[in-house]
């Protein structure tokens, strides 16, 4: 791995309106670049592309389990929307990683993102990363999927995140939230779709699977 990455990364929110806001945090700036949904210590925000609260959703999507450290950061000057902050972090270790990824993918030692509030220099959070095609460049970003503050060495819940499901990570320790993953299996609907692209794999799952029909509202029925 070297912080010279080919690979295109594109900072931004995680949203189904991703289009529009794939590149709200590049900047011009050169380097890996990454979408961060949510931080260490935050819900995440938005309306999500990937589903992320249970154990099985990071499975089915995401390509990496590692355990990242901010290293630099420097915060947006006030008002100025349109020269964003930067945020530099470090890929200490690769704690887990998905068997039927694409093997030409890797971390790299170092990455940047759009500054995000709630974050410190120092700080190591538990993270699960994919590679994705969302359309915006033709090529794979690289997507922090979620994030989970590591306190004495022990995996926390985000707080106030009511998306959050995975209650067996937990207190548990980095290598046994890596193991909880490889022994959990991938959702059903998409065991089809694992060759495919992440976003691909989402969007079929979405057609083979569209969840409940709606429940009519008051005067709807």
């Amino acid at each position: 791995m070297t912080t010279t990455s080919r690979l295109p990364l594109v900072a931004a929110a995680l949203g189904l309106a991703l289009a529009l806001a794939l590149s709200a945090c590049a900047g011009a700036s050169p380097g890996p670049r990454a979408a961060v949904a949510g931080h260490c210590g935050a819900p995440s925000m938005g309306l999500k592309a990937f589903p992320d609260g249970t154990v099985e959703d990071w499975v089915t999507y995401g390509d990496f389990l590692v355990l990242l450290t901010v290293r630099s950061e420097d915060e947006p000057a006030p008002q100025a929307s349109d020269v964003p902050g930067r945020m530099e972090w470090r890929t200490d270790r690769v704690v887990w990683s998905r068997p039927s990824r694409n093997p030409g993918i890797a971390m790299p030692e170092t990455f940047t993102v759009g500054w995000e509030r709630g974050f410190e220099v120092g700080q190591t959070c538990l993270a699960v990363v994919l590679y994705a095609d969302l359309g915006e460049t033709g090529e794979p970003e690289l997507i922090i999927l979620r994030t989970l503050p590591v306190v004495d060495s022990a995996v926390q819940a985000p707080p106030d995140d009511r998306s959050f499901e995975a209650v067996e990570v937990v207190g548990r320790s980095v290598d046994e939230v890596g193991r909880i993953l490889a022994e959990t299996e991938v959702d059903p609907f998409a065991k089809p779709y694992l060759h495919l692209d992440p976003w691909q794999r989402r969007k079929r799952v979405m057609l083979d699977n569209p969840g409940p029909p709606a429940t009519p509202g008051p005067g709807e029925r």
